[in-house]
């Protein structure tokens, strides 16, 4: 007995045994009501990435009834084009998925640093995240914005080039998207749990509300792009509220020159990937590798990126 009292001291159970059953329930508690909220917030990103779809497909279908077409021919109409768009959206989600890592990296951290009461870093730390976040985003949305058609043409068939216009349209939606969840990453690190999930019902909001007023009573290609601006409407709409309690809670997260620069170079890469001649997979290619090549030049002649940002990554490569 003696030997189990001196190793319940030692691995700290004596202090589990002494907590109060009203401390443990309170803990309890809190603990779900977290892990709620943050489910609610999940969900809702999710809901935010499939609604769209669902209010396409209705929209088309009311469209092509009013027209007189018949059950069937309205359903197979919108059955197409929902193809279209999801073969779009399944493109323009790759920078979301390949540059979301960055919050989850960075939410330790910030966890950290917060509390440690330790604002200096708190603040160096949110800036990196999302800077180098966003000029990530740009980087991998530019070949996708230059080259809609052919980017699409590598895995779908001919028809689907009528997804191109949304592409285009929701590379940047997904830039957008991407920055407003990496910022609720981070305020989620800060204990913000509950605000993040008022900021993803507001996106939300803004895609269905946004979707209603711009989708009924067009078919085609100009369904496609009034979803996809309309869903890019109501992103944005939720990117800007995460950065705005994200800068009060911790200050400015990004500069406006990064902004400012990464845009320049986006369009610049844009501009240089359509203005290639050619549209065979080669050319495709090539056009895609020039448009992000141009994007990097200019970063690098206007001093937003350096030898200090190659470091960077080159130690989060492992090089």
């Amino acid at each position: 007995r003696g030997g189990l009292k001196w190793a319940s001291k030692t691995i700290g159970l004596g202090s589990v045994v002494k907590t109060s059953p009203v401390e443990t329930s309170a803990g309890t508690n809190t603990v779900i009501g977290i892990a709620a909220t943050v489910f609610a917030y999940h969900l809702t990103i999710n809901l935010i990435m499939l609604v769209d779809v669902l209010l396409l497909s209705r929209a088309v279908s009311e469209s092509w009834a009013a027209s007189g077409a018949s059950a069937v021919e309205a359903t197979r109409e919108a059955n197409a084009l929902v193809g279209y768009y999801r073969a779009s959206q399944t493109f323009a989600l790759i920078p979301y998925q390949l540059t979301l890592a960055a919050g989850f990296v960075s939410f330790p951290l910030v966890a950290k640093a917060a509390a440690e009461r330790d604002r200096g870093q708190l603040r160096e730390i949110v800036r990196t995240t999302v800077r180098f976040g966003l000029l990530a985003l740009f980087f991998l949305a530019v070949p996708l914005s230059s080259r809609p058609e052919g980017v699409l043409a590598f895995v779908y068939p001919a028809d689907y080039a009528q997804g191109a216009a949304s592409l285009a349209i929701l590379s940047a939606a997904f830039v957008a998207f991407t920055v407003f969840t990496i910022c609720c990453t981070l305020l989620n690190a800060l204990g913000l749990a509950r605000m993040t999930a008022i900021l993803a019902v507001v996106a939300l909001a803004g895609v269905v509300g946004m979707n209603v007023v711009l989708v009924p009573g067009t078919v085609g290609s100009e369904a496609l792009r009034a979803t996809a601006l309309a869903t890019a409407t109501g992103m944005a709409i939720g990117c800007a509220g995460a950065v705005a309690v994200l800068w009060r809670e911790v200050g400015v997260p990004v500069r406006a020159a990064t902004v400012v620069r990464g845009l320049a170079a986006s369009a610049l890469g844009i501009l240089v990937g359509r203005l290639f001649p050619g549209s065979s997979r080669a050319a495709t290619l090539i056009a895609c590798a020039a448009a992000c090549g141009a994007y990097g030049a200019l970063l690098v002649l206007t001093r937003e990126v350096g030898g200090a940002e190659v470091a960077h990554i080159k130690a989060a490569l492992g090089l």
